[in-house]
């Protein structure tokens, strides 16, 4: 809490919030037109960015709700799709508009679709960053902590990359963070009925946005609840929480989608009960890295706490993690109750999300990102009280704040030059008229080529039925043959290319010759646990025949990979 005989003012000034906001916009705009669509192609209408709403989720919720046909994916709630639509909705009709006053037919770009689509994430982890900061000058009083917070959430790693997409990831955040900020003052003043009203209202805004937040947010109700329990007289006891209750349900279930579209709310939880591990093999489960990927055995377990440390470690740098236990320390010396509002939501979110579906990528820790943010800020502002530690708590804050702001500037580049510019290009350069490329995995991952370009599923994949249908593949021999890893559990090539198949690729003993390989340099390799979309190593092979008449020079920049044992079929 803060310190009283050194402190003036808790409150963040609108001019700083101001900078902090228009800082952060600044931050994230670059690398925001990431792997956007070709607008005359619609089969690139799925973007490179795994789960995004855009470029028509927006336009499908809000048709669907007054009476169109196609409905949105019934992946997340519609909380976020509202979001957007204040975004989206405003070109949309101006297209319409110009249509019906004597302009020449007009189409929707699809490229600025997904801008529009993204921009509320840019808004809202600028707005996640700024109430961090004034989260902590309300607490500490310290102008230094609370710059060192807005600064630390800004360059949070995972962060950077959803600040930049249409996912959900950076709106549930901010609501959540929304949710911590009344929270505090709960814990400080007092749980009023005005403030059980604003934490249900933020509370439902995040679960309504993503479903997992909901073990998060139980958690700082539950913290919030105590503290009100013990110190309110028996006549007020129930009153602010009753409210709060209230009106948090009552705003889920129309923000969720639950009461507009009941019908396709049950289709959600259907789709969340299930998740996309139903009836698959554990080997294969394994090999994909997906949902109860890791088994439920204490080897299990340790393996999902392991990639949790690192995925933590990644995300935010051991510097920051370090200054955050010292904040850690200094909360349970000086306020407990504070102390268990940062650790309870992170023990919740472990129990209620990660621990039940085995497997954990970087954006399920988004919110203890920000809870070790919150925590390495106390550190700093307590450190900075002292003389005898204001040198070292100095040290650590600028190596902590270094280390995130090199690690998300580097993806903000990486993203701003993937991989997959530089081999389309050159793909575009070497393809003749009847070539045709082969592809393994999703469709979405590939490089934006020209409307005349062949493009079909590779032979020789896992699955050949899910991927080629019961006819097989369309060509036996793909004249060229592309390699694009991008989920977090394909390190070298994709999860259902075979490994005995891509060796051989790779030695040229398959028929085929490496004639491009090739990753985008960053001062980080591959963002493996930020953001696994973001320029993946392209490898590019051409049939024997076609390689000899290649008229342009082979690009081979990347090292070939260890040969690798051939994993049997699950």
């Amino acid at each position: 809490m803060p310190d009283k005989r050194t402190v003036t003012n808790t409150r963040l000034g609108r001019r700083e919030a101001a900078v902090i906001m228009l800082a952060a916009v600044a931050w994230y705009l670059p690398g925001i037109w990431w792997g956007l669509p070709v607008d005359a192609e619609p089969l690139y209408r799925a973007l490179w960015g795994v789960d995004e709403l855009g470029p028509s989720g927006a336009l499908n919720a809000i048709r669907v709700l007054l009476g169109g046909e196609v409905y949105p994916s019934p992946q997340y709630p519609l909380a976020h799709y509202f979001v957007q639509a204040v975004f989206v909705w405003p070109y949309h009709l101006a297209m319409r508009v110009a249509d019906n006053v004597g302009f020449a037919a007009q189409t929707d770009s699809l490229a600025t679709l997904v801008l529009l689509h993204r921009f509320p994430s840019v808004l809202m982890a600028a707005g996640t960053a700024t109430a961090a900061a004034a989260f902590i000058r309300r607490v500490t009083g310290s102008v230094a902590g609370s710059w060192f917070a807005a600064v630390a959430v800004a360059t949070i790693g995972p962060l950077a990359y959803y600040a930049r997409t249409s996912n959900v990831d950076a709106g549930a955040l901010f609501w959540s963070m929304l949710a911590l900020a009344v929270a505090v003052a709960a814990l400080q003043d007092g749980l009023t009925a005005r403030r059980a009203v604003w934490l249900g209202l933020c509370a439902a805004a995040s679960i309504a946005t993503k479903d997992q937040q909901y073990a998060f947010l139980v958690g700082i109700g539950a913290v919030v609840a105590v503290a009100h329990f013990r110190r309110a007289p028996a006549s007020a006891r129930w009153r602010a929480p009753l409210v709060g209750l209230g009106v948090s349900s009552a705003a889920y279930l129309v923000l969720s989608g639950a009461v507009l579209l009941p019908r396709w709310f049950g289709g959600h939880l259907a789709f969340i009960r299930e998740g996309g591990a139903s009836g698959v093999p554990e080997p294969l489960l394994e090999l994909i890295g997906t949902y109860a990927a890791s088994p439920a055995t204490l080897v299990g377990y340790s393996r999902v706490a392991a990639d949790s440390g690192a995925l933590l470690a990644t995300a935010v740098g051991l510097p920051m993690l370090a200054l955050a236990l010292l904040g850690g320390v200094h909360l349970w010396r000086t306020s407990r109750p504070l102390l268990a509002l940062m650790v309870i939501p992170v023990l919740a979110l472990g129990a209620g999300v990660i621990v039940p579906v085995r497997f954990v990528l970087p954006r399920f820790l988004l919110p203890v990102d920000l809870i070790v943010c919150l925590l390495a800020s106390f550190g700093l502002a307590e450190g900075l009280r002292h003389a005898r530690w204001r040198r070292l708590a100095q040290t650590m804050a600028a190596v902590a704040l270094a280390w995130t702001t090199l690690r998300s500037g580097d993806l903000a580049w990486q993203m701003h030059r993937d991989s997959r510019q530089p081999a389309a290009a050159w793909l575009e350069a070497q393809l003749q008229v009847g070539d045709t490329l082969g592809y393994y995995g999703a469709r979405r991952k590939l490089p934006t080529l020209r409307r005349d370009i062949v493009v079909i599923p590779a032979p020789d994949q896992y699955l050949p039925d899910e991927v080629y249908g019961p006819e097989g593949p369309i060509s036996p021999a793909p004249a060229f043959l592309i390699v694009i890893p991008q989920r977090e559990s394909e390190l070298v090539h994709e999860w259902n290319l075979p490994a005995e198949v891509f060796d051989q690729l790779v030695a040229g003993t398959r028929g085929y010759q490496q004639v491009y390989a090739h990753q985008t340099r960053a001062l980080f390799s591959r963002p493996m646990g930020l953001a696994p979309a973001v320029n993946p190593p392209v490898r590019i092979f051409a049939r024997d025949d076609v390689a000899a008449r290649l008229p342009g020079p082979r690009i081979l920049t990347l090292p070939d990979p260890v040969r690798s044992a051939a994993a049997p079929l699950p």
